[in-house]
Order: C-alpha cells, then structure tokens, then sequence
C-alpha cells in the first residue's frame, strides 16, 4: 500500500510549508509507457528534498511542470513518454523536463540507444519538495512574484476555458468551478482536511478509460481571511481577542448559465451568519418576494452578465452592490 498523499501546502510560517507528494505507481494512457518504464532498473528516490532556491520554487510553481514533476516521481520517463500521457507535443514536454533539470528538480538517470535514437530518461529528486520557511521569509518579493506567475497561470486558464464555454453554447464545454467557504479550524485540523481532499482525489488521477471522462485542472487557494479578505491595504497580523471574534461569513457563488433567488433562500443564507458574493453569467431570476431591503442584508457583491430577471426595485438594489 502506497502511504498517504499529502497535498500541496505554501505557507511562511509552518514547518511544512511547501509539500508536493504523490503515489508511486502510474497509470498512463499508453501501455507502452508503462511497459518501457518497467525496463529501467531504477533504484528508490529520497523521501525529501528541499528546495534551496526560489528559481527551484518558480520553475515548479508552473501547472504543467508539477504535473510533468508528478509522473517523473512514479517512474523514470522519457519527454515522448510523458507527452503521450500527458497529451501534450514531445517538443513542449521537452523543454520544460530540460527546465525542472536545469533548476535541479528533476535528473537524468539512464540513456539507451533504440533504433538509432537517443532516449534519456529523467527521474524527479525526490517524492516531496519541502520548502523551508527561511527561504520564503529571506526573500519575500521574490516569493511574492513566484506566487503571483502561479497564480495568474491558473486565472488565464480559467478564463480561456469561460470565453470559450460563453461563445460555444452548443458545445460540450470542460466543467467550470468557483467555489470559496469561509473555515473556523487550527492549524492542525486544517492540515488533515487538506490531506482529506488530496486522499479523495487519489481515485481520479489517473485515466480510467471511463467514457466521457476527460482531464479538469483543479486548484485550491487557502488563506487567513482576517489578512486575506481585510479592507486595508496593509498586512498586519490580527491581535487573539480579534481572532476569537466571529465575522460574517461570505458564500462565494460563481454560476454559469442559470441561477434564482427568492426570500426563503435569500433568509436561510442570512440564518447561518452569511452574505453572498454572487456572480452569474446568464440568466439570474430574484422572485417578486424579493425586497430590497433583503437584497441589501444578503447579498455582498454582484456581478452578472446576461438577463436579469427581478422587480425594478430589486435591480435598483443590486446595481449598488455591483464593483
């Protein structure tokens, strides 16, 4: 039994603050992926290495290449190998194994001549890469930048997968998910509901050969929502009386094609402490038992593109809550 998946975690303060950790086993597409990698007699890499630069932290900050990180972790893999299971062109997975390489993240292990063809082989450093917090705390601007290269990788993905999901409407178009909660849980607590997730996601990384499957990039975001969501432009740490204090509670709702309101929704999301952050691309309906007074208690901010079905009083309410 392989041991348990931990999942991607950044932080400044934590001993862990980065872990990338997968299972040892694959499952490529091609069968013949995994039966040229079982020739190669490659011994155990280390458990851990940690990284030593923040051009290590960038290079593996790219989306492609920590999945390219992952396979390489399984089994020793040529760039073709890893193209054909990642589905992308061998001359793309090429540069950026030669990447993950030249950072020293990944290395090549064996070189084999087949029909006159020079295949190399590479082998990631180790199953976790640990970034020690010295690193990130000694050169925050750098981290800062890393972060944000990261971050706006994952945003333009999203937003190329919306605009084509809005101009195709008749088309199958990939799943689209915004979700955002707010968490009341130690630091402990936080870190096992994280191994939780990354244990659910075990049975559907790899592809299964179910119809209809096909390969969704999921991402998750967590952060301290007293600096995090804080009006101020400055970052100050939050005193422990302000800590202990309860906040309202804001429900992130992102919907893409059609969402409907009425009072006894709008007043069940007010029972439980929290506002809504609703965008909606398409049709949006808030029923005429909707008042603007409701509106105003209920909802935090709006944002819509498309029709939008409610009272002119309602509409009048929701323009103030737009920005």
């Amino acid at each position: 039994m392989s041991e348990e998946k931990r999942p991607v975690d950044l932080g400044a303060g934590g001993q862990d603050a980065r872990r990338v950790e997968v299972e040892e086993q694959v499952n490529t597409p091609a069968a013949s992926v995994a039966q040229d990698a079982e020739e190669i007699d490659a011994p155990p890499i280390p458990q851990v290495y940690s990284l030593e630069t923040i051009e290590q932290l960038r290079t593996i900050a790219d989306p492609l290449r920590a999945r390219i990180y992952d396979l390489l972790v399984r089994q020793p893999l040529t760039a073709k190998q890893v193209g054909v299971a990642l589905g992308e062109a061998p001359a793309k997975i090429h540069y950026h194994v030669r990447e993950l390489e030249r950072v020293g993240l990944v290395k090549l292990v064996e070189t084999r001549e087949r029909g006159g063809i020079l295949e190399k082989y590479y082998r990631a450093v180790a199953r976790i890469l640990d970034t020690p917090p010295g690193l990130l705390q000694s050169q925050p601007d750098a981290v800062l930048a890393a972060a944000r290269d990261s971050l706006a990788l994952i945003t333009r993905g999203f937003l190329r997968t919306l605009e084509y999901s809005l101009r195709h409407e008749k088309t199958d178009v990939p799943p689209l998910t915004i979700d955002g909660s707010t968490l009341w849980v130690t630091k402990e607590e936080y870190h096992e509901l994280l191994c939780q997730i990354a244990k659910l996601y075990e049975a559907y990384q790899a592809p299964r050969g179910v119809e209809g499957e096909r390969e969704v990039y999921q991402a998750m975001l967590g952060y301290d929502a007293r600096i995090g969501l804080s009006e101020e432009q400055a970052l100050s740490v939050p005193t422990q009386s302000e800590m202990t204090q309860p906040k309202g509670k804001r429900r992130v709702v992102v919907m893409i094609g059609a969402e409907g309101y009425n009072r006894a929704g709008l007043e069940a999301v007010l029972a439980e402490g929290r506002q809504i952050d609703l965008t909606v691309f398409g049709v949006c309906t808030f029923a005429d038992d909707v008042t603007p007074d409701l509106i105003e208690r209920a909802i935090v901010h709006f944002r819509h593109r498309g029709k939008l079905i409610a009272s002119k009083e309602v509409r009048a309410a929701l323009k103030l809550k737009e920005g």
